[in-house]
Parts: structure tokens; sequence; C-alpha cells
């Protein structure tokens, strides 16, 4: 399971197998023989496997993974701003993630520039978003979004933008108005009904990519997804969200 760089590192091949058993994928038998769990879908690739694992253990809560969703939506919820913070390093940002988010509260587990590293690795792997050619990271969780279609939906195939933020907020917390997105974002105002410009750009791309339908009518008071600039067509009317329909899972 492990490349023989790690194999042959004790601690390295501990801390895998550690982190593989906290996720689910894997659990200790009888004489500490370590299988694939009962719940790995052998049906799946590995990589499905992991990204279905971190979605319900570390996007979804902070049991396993204390920062990793906390961060992102703070880093998503500062839109345009983190364009002021493009030559921040790692130190800078967890003081200030670490002010904002929990002010004069006493951490036992402090975030701090190690631990921004090793997020940093993980949020394209999750399909949260990009990195640009100069390695500064833009937040889009189209392929977030598109794991949680189902959950989402139901086995309803069109649904209004208030229904869609609202089970977007219960499936995804790291997303606008989530649980994790309310815990980093303190001055967040639901009555808005102002979508983060990650969430306006991939609602945008999977529209223009035919995952989605987006309709947009001249007269909705809906979800506003105009920081993405959207461009107009036959459903795309104005910046407002009425009604958001699945063509392609």
């Amino acid at each position: 399971m492990q490349p023989e760089s790690l194999r042959s590192n004790t601690e390295k091949a501990t801390n895998n197998v550690k982190a593989g058993t906290e996720l689910g994928l894997l659990f200790e038998d009888t004489g500490s023989i370590i299988r694939l769990h009962e719940t790995y879908d052998k049906k799946l690739s590995a990589r499905e496997n992991i990204l279905n694992a971190l979605d319900g253990k570390a996007l979804e809560n902070s049991e396993v993974e204390l920062h990793l969703a906390l961060f992102y939506a703070y880093y998503l919820g500062l839109d345009t701003r983190i364009y002021e913070r493009s030559d921040w390093d790692g130190e800078r940002w967890s003081d200030q993630f670490n002010t904002d988010v929990f002010g004069e509260t006493e951490q036992s587990n402090r975030f701090n520039k190690t631990k921004y590293t090793g997020i940093q690795r993980w949020l394209n792997y999750l399909g949260l978003g990009w990195y640009d050619s100069n390695g500064f990271f833009h937040p889009d969780p189209t392929e977030r979004i598109l794991r949680s279609m189902s959950s989402i939906f139901g086995e309803e195939k069109k649904i209004t933008g208030d229904q869609f933020m609202s089970k977007l907020a219960e499936v995804c917390p790291e997303l606008d108005g989530g649980e994790m997105f309310l815990q980093a974002n303190k001055s967040y105002d639901a009555n808005a009904k102002e979508c983060t410009l990650g969430l306006s750009q991939a609602l945008i791309g999977l529209h223009e990519d035919g995952f989605v339908r987006l309709t947009c009518p001249i007269d909705s008071r809906g979800w506003n997804l105009g920081k993405a600039k959207p461009g107009r067509d036959d459903s795309i009317k104005t910046d407002r969200l009425e009604l958001i329909e699945i063509i392609s899972k």
C-alpha cells in the first residue's frame, strides 16, 4: 500500500496507517493485522475512496482534522480580499486566522505555519480550488459540489436557489452558510443572499459545463452570483439564482 521510501521508515508507515484507520479506510484486525475497512468500496478507485472518507471525516466535521475545513471556510469567506494577501507567508496567514476565528480564546492545538503548509497540499486534491502559475490558491469548490449532488438534490431534479443553499450548507458545512463557514466568518449575513466568489464561480462553471442549469430570470430575488460576473444566455438573464436543475451527474 505504500512506496518503498515509506515502508522503510517505521514512523512514517505507522503515521500513514493511523491516518487510514482514523479516516475509516483501514482497521486493525486480530494480531495487529491491518486490513481494508468493510466500508471500503472496491468498485471505486483508491482516490475515490479517500475523497469520500475525507468528505465525511475532514470536511463535514473537525474530529479527525481540526483545521482543514475551518481554514478553507475562512479562506473562501474572504472573497476578493485573498488577493490583498497574495504575498503572505504561512506564519502571517496562521496568525491572522487565529485572531479572526478564535480571538482571545485559548487553544490547546493552535493553528500554525506548519499546519498551514500541510493543508495547502490537500486543498487542490479535495477539489476545493486550484493553484495558478504563481502558486496562489483560488477557492473553487466545483468537485466538492459534484460529489455532493445526490445528497443535495435527493430524488429531485430541480430545486429553488434557497433550497439549494440551505441543503448545501447542511451537506458541505465548510461552504457558504454551513456550520464551519459561520464559525470562520462571524460577520457573514445570510439575509444578504450573496454567494462568495468561489461558490459563484463553481456554480457558473457547472452551468457552462452542462452539469446543471441555472435559472436566473429578470425578476428574481434569489441568491446573488454577481461576484463571478456570469455571462448571459437563455436561462441566465440576471445575477440572481432562482432555480437550479441537475442536467448530468
